[in-house]
C-alpha cells in the first residue's frame, strides 16, 4: 500500500515537472533557474535558441553550467546602455555583478538593456534577474526579453521629439539644446557663440504661386545647402515655416559670424528647381552674440528673429547684427499692433474726406475717403505707420471693409440730406483685392448704404495691380460690372506694363503728389506730367492730379488738360459735417 502510494506521488511530481517544463518551453522569452552559487537548474527551450543564436554552445549555458563562471569567462566585446549613453562595457561583467547582488539578498531585481549586433540587424535586449527565496532554497530566474521593437519605437518617438520631420534638421527643442550646451562651453573657454535666425524673403508668394508641396521642396533643397556650407560643429535647425536658425559654437570674433552670414547668402545665387522650373529665393539673416547679445537660449534666438525683421526692413536679402535699440523698435510694434487690434471695437477710427474739383468748372465733383487713427495713450497716429502694419498683420480686412462701408453710408447720407451727387473714393488694400469675396464684399456693402454704384470709386495703387496682372484683370471686370468706377492711385511711381494698363478697365489714373509738388512747366516732373496726362487721355481715362497746394502747379495741369485735382491748394482733409458744408456752399 505504502509503494503504490509511493509511486502515485512518483507520478504526480513527474507530470507536474513535465507540466512545468512545457509551460516555461511555451514562453517567447529566454529563461533559466539558477541555485545560490549560480548553477543553472532549469532552462527553456527559448534560452537554448538564444545561446545558438549568439555564438554559445548550450551545453555551456544549460542545465549543471555555472551561468556566473560563463558571465565571468566573456571577453569584453559589447556595448552597454548606461543612463541614455553608449559606454564600452562589458555586458557579461554587468550582469554577473547584478547577478551576485540578487543572490546575496542585495537586491531582489536586477535589469540592464543591452544591444546584440549580428551582420543583419542590431536588436535590444533586457536582462532581469529576480530572487525567490522561501521555505525552500534561495534561487534566481534570469530573463532575456527581445525588445528590439520597444527600442525602435523609442527611436522613432525621439527622432520626431528632436527632429523636424520634412527637412531632418534638428527642431527647436533639439536646436536649444545644442545651444545650451554651446554656451556652457563657451562660458568655460571664454569663447564667443552666434545665433544666425534665417527667414526666407517672400516665400509666401513661392506657396501661393506653386502650392505648398512645392513650397516644402524648396525648403528641403535649402536645408541641404544649409547644412552643405556649415562646419561639424555647427548646428542648423529648422524653427518652423520658412524661419531657421544656426548655431555657431566656439568662434572668436563678430566677424566670423559674419562671414558665415555671408556663405549662407551665397547658397541663394543659384536657382532651386521646383517641378522643373527654375525659382530664386533669397533670405534675411538676424545675428546675436553670446555672452554680448544675451545669456540664455531664448533670448539669444529672440533677440536674433529681431535683428532678422531690421534686415526685412533694409531691403531683405541681407543680414544685420542685434542692438538693443531694435528691441525698443519691436515692442513699440508690438504695442502698436496691439492697440490696433482694438481700435474698431473702441471706435477709435474715423475718416476725413477731401474733395476733388474738375478743373475746368472748379465745382467739386468727388471726394476721398482718408482714414485716421486717434487713440487714447498713443495719441494720433499716422497713416504712414498703421497702413503698412494693418496689410502686414491681415488687420487691412476689417478696417478696409469698415473704410467702406463707412464712406458709402456717408456719401448715402448726404445725398439723402439733399446735396450735390459726387463720386467717393475709396482706397482697396492689396489683401481686399486678393481676397476672392471682394466682389460680394462691395456688392454687399452697397445693397446696405443703398448707395448707387456709379458714385463709388475704388482706388488701387499702381504696384498691386501689375503684381499679379492676369488675375487681378479678371476682378476688375467684375467690379467694373457692378457699376462702380476705378482708379489708379499713384500712378508713376511704379512700372506699369502699358500693355496690360490698356486690358484694364480703368476710369481714372492720378498722378502721385511726388510729379506734382515739383512740377514747372520745363522741369523732368512737369514733362513726366504731361506724358501721363496724354497717356491717360489717349486710353480715355479720366485724370487726377495729386497734392495740389499752389497757383503755379494748379495752372500747368489745366494749361496741359489734367481733368481733376485734389490738394491742400483747395482744402485738406476735413471732417464730415465740415465737408458738408463746403459742399453746401461751394459756388465756384
Amino acid at each position: 500500500m505504502v509503494g503504490l502510494e509511493l509511486s502515485q506521488t512518483n507520478q504526480a511530481l513527474s507530470a507536474s515537472a513535465r507540466f512545468a517544463k512545457s509551460t516555461i518551453d511555451a514562453l517567447s522569452m529566454n529563461l533559466c533557474v539558477l541555485d545560490a552559487e549560480g548553477t543553472i537548474t532549469a532552462v527553456n527551450q527559448s534560452w537554448r535558441d538564444f545561446a545558438l543564436a549568439n555564438g554559445t554552445q548550450p551545453s555551456e549555458v544549460s542545465e549543471g553550467a555555472n551561468y556566473l563562471a560563463v558571465c565571468d569567462a566573456v571577453q569584453k566585446s559589447l556595448v552597454v546602455v548606461k543612463k541614455n549613453s553608449l559606454a564600452v562595457e562589458d555586458v557579461a561583467q554587468e550582469i554577473a555583478f547584478g547577478l551576485r547582488q540578487v543572490l546575496a539578498g542585495e537586491k531582489s531585481e536586477f535589469a540592464l538593456e543591452y544591444p546584440c549586433h549580428s551582420p543583419s540587424e542590431q536588436r535590444w535586449y533586457v536582462a532581469r534577474m529576480t530572487r525567490f527565496s522561501g521555505a525552500g532554497p534561495t534561487h534566481a530566474v534570469v530573463t532575456h526579453e527581445n525588445i528590439t521593437k520597444r527600442k525602435q519605437a523609442e527611436d522613432r518617438l525621439l527622432q520626431f521629439a528632436h527632429y523636424d520631420a520634412l527637412t531632418g534638421l534638428p527642431n527647436r527643442v533639439l536646436l536649444r539644446d545644442r545651444l545650451v550646451q554651446a554656451i556652457s562651453h563657451a562660458e568655460r573657454n571664454g569663447w564667443i557663440v552666434a545665433v544666425l535666425f534665417l527667414d526666407l524673403d517672400h516665400f509666401k508668394l513661392v506657396n501661393d504661386t506653386y502650392g505648398h508641396a512645392s513650397g516644402d521642396r524648396l525648403l528641403q533643397q535649402v536645408s541641404d545647402r544649409l547644412s552643405q556650407c556649415l562646419r561639424g560643429v555647427d548646428t542648423v535647425g529648422r524653427l518652423g515655416g520658412d524661419e531657421f536658425a544656426i548655431v555657431l559654437p566656439k568662434i572668436a570674433h563678430a566677424e566670423d559670424a559674419a562671414l558665415v552670414a555671408q556663405k549662407i547668402m551665397g547658397i541663394f545665387k543659384d536657382p532651386v528647381y521646383i517641378d522643373e522650373m527654375e525659382t530664386f529665393v533669397s533670405g534675411s539673416i538676424g545675428i546675436t552674440l553670446y555672452p554680448v547679445d544675451g545669456a540664455e537660449p531664448e533670448l539669444l534666438i529672440q533677440n536674433a528673429d529681431t535683428a532678422m525683421y531690421g534686415a526685412k526692413e533694409l531691403g531683405r536679402n541681407n543680414y544685420q547684427f542685434y542692438v538693443p535699440e531694435m528691441n525698443e523698435r519691436a515692442w513699440g510694434k508690438l504695442n502698436l499692433t496691439d492697440n490696433l487690434r482694438r481700435a474698431l471695437e473702441r471706435d477709435e477710427m474715423f475718416l476725413q474726406y477731401q474733395p476733388q474739383l474738375d478743373l475746368q468748372t472748379g465745382k467739386i465733383i468727388g471726394v476721398e475717403a482718408l482714414i485716421r487713427w486717434k487713440n487714447p495713450i498713443l495719441g494720433v497716429v499716422s497713416p504712414d505707420d498703421f497702413i503698412p502694419l494693418a496689410e502686414e498683420t491681415g488687420l487691412i480686412l476689417p478696417i478696409g471693409e469698415w473704410v467702406l462701408r463707412s464712406a458709402c453710408v456717408q456719401n448715402q447720407a448726404w445725398q439723402d440730406a439733399g446735396l450735390p451727387f459726387i463720386t467717393m473714393a475709396v482706397n482697396l488694400s492689396a489683401r481686399q483685392l486678393s481676397q476672392a469675396d471682394v466682389v460680394e464684399l462691395v456688392t454687399r456693402v452697397l445693397g446696405e448704404s443703398r448707395l448707387d454704384s456709379r458714385y463709388l470709386e475704388l482706388e488701387l495703387t499702381e504696384s498691386m495691380v501689375m503684381d499679379k496682372a492676369e488675375n487681378v484683370v479678371s476682378t476688375l471686370c467684375l467690379l467694373k460690372e457692378l457699376g462702380v468706377k476705378l482708379s489708379i492711385d499713384d500712378f508713376g511711381t511704379g512700372y506699369s506694363n502699358l500693355g496690360y494698363l490698356e486690358r484694364f478697365p480703368l476710369n481714372t489714373l492720378k498722378i502721385d503728389r511726388s510729379f506734382i509738388s515739383k512740377i514747372s512747366a520745363d522741369n523732368e516732373s512737369g514733362l513726366i506730367s504731361k506724358a501721363i496726362i496724354n497717356l491717360a487721355h489717349g486710353l480715355g481715362f479720366h485724370v487726377t492730379a495729386e497734392g495740389v497746394e499752389t497757383d503755379a502747379q494748379l495752372s500747368f495741369l489745366r494749361n496741359f488738360g489734367c481733368d481733376s485735382m485734389q490738394g491742400f491748394h483747395f482744402s485738406r482733409p476735413i471732417a464730415a459735417k465740415d465737408f458738408a458744408e463746403l459742399l453746401a456752399t461751394h459756388d465756384p
